[in-house]
């Protein structure tokens, strides 16, 4: 027995050389250069997309020669997780889609593959403000704030996207598109601030959906977050016409809501995110995530 554990503990500690090296402690003193440019920029806590596609991902001008050289490299390029101790939100995001649904991979793949246009849109739906890509982003839609050279073959260049929507907003207007061909069609369709006055749905759920404008000259409702946590969410919707809550945050199973105390049906929005009906006036709208209803099968 001490023999084999003496061998798993020296096998652990030969891949950790690769696999989780040690490095040292002030590589963690000073914030990506992209985490300050965005920081200077007023974007501090932005959700933020880093460009991984075969196009946009960086490449190293050499090879790192050490561990502590690669994590600086991955730690300056915003891979993996190295952004949330600068406060940044990554989405859409490759690990986070390790413990999400086949949603998030889907919108994720739907975004990557779109036309500039509609590549603006989607992130923009999604609550991006800033996209950080090692290509050249064209359009109006787009403007560039930084382009760093650090290792790189190509600049870091950061973009801020005007298309950007808040996370949380409401729509007068839904859309029902039950397949992704339907969903890019929907998508390229629309005006460029579609998002902003609509919602495209994207699952099966046989609750009626509204499919007309907000009555011309009508004020816009207000939205008022009163707790945003991981697991519950409060917010207030004071509308004058019936509408969509949307929030640009993964839907999976055990997120529950209810509409002022009442449950409400927890609808799919652009593949990867919730919306919930709600009609003219003042309404709260609570989300919730328990995890022990999936194991309960309730």
């Amino acid at each position: 027995e001490l023999l084999a554990v003496s061998l798993a503990v020296a096998d652990l500690l030969v891949a950790s050389r690769g696999l989780a090296p040690v490095v040292p402690a002030e590589l963690f003193a000073r914030a990506p250069a992209a985490c300050r440019v965005i920081d200077d920029d007023g974007g501090a806590g932005s959700r933020v997309w880093v460009d991984t596609t075969r196009t946009g991902r960086g490449t190293l001008r050499s090879p790192p020669r050490t561990p502590l050289e690669a994590a600086r490299a991955l730690r300056d390029g915003l891979v993996g997780y190295t952004a949330l101790d600068c406060g940044l939100s990554l989405l859409p995001h490759r690990d986070t889609e390790a413990v999400a649904t086949l949603g998030a991979t889907a919108f994720r793949v739907l975004t990557e593959t779109a036309p500039a246009r509609e590549q603006a849109m989607l992130l923009g739906a999604a609550g991006v403000r800033y996209v950080v890509t090692h290509r050249t982003l064209d359009g109006p839609w787009w403007t560039e704030i930084a382009s760093l050279p650090g290792s790189w073959r190509r600049p870091q260049r950061i973009y801020r996207n005007r298309l950007a929507l808040p996370r949380i907003r409401f729509v007068p207007r839904a859309i029902t598109a039950l397949d992704d061909d339907a969903f890019r069609r929907a998508v390229a369709r629309g005006p460029l601030d579609l998002f902003a006055r609509a919602i495209v749905l994207t699952d099966a759920a046989a609750e009626p959906v509204a499919t007309v404008a907000a009555p011309a000259g009508a004020p816009p409702a207000r939205v008022e977050v009163v707790e945003d946590r991981a697991t519950r969410l409060v917010v207030q919707v004071d509308t004058p016409h019936d509408g969509w809550l949307v929030v640009a945050d993964t839907l999976g199973p055990g997120w529950r809501a209810t509409r002022d105390g009442e449950p409400a049906t927890v609808r799919t929005a652009l593949r990867a995110f919730r919306a919930v009906t709600v009609p003219a006036g003042r309404h709260e709208v609570v989300f919730t995530y328990d995890p022990f209803r999936i194991r309960a099968g309730r």
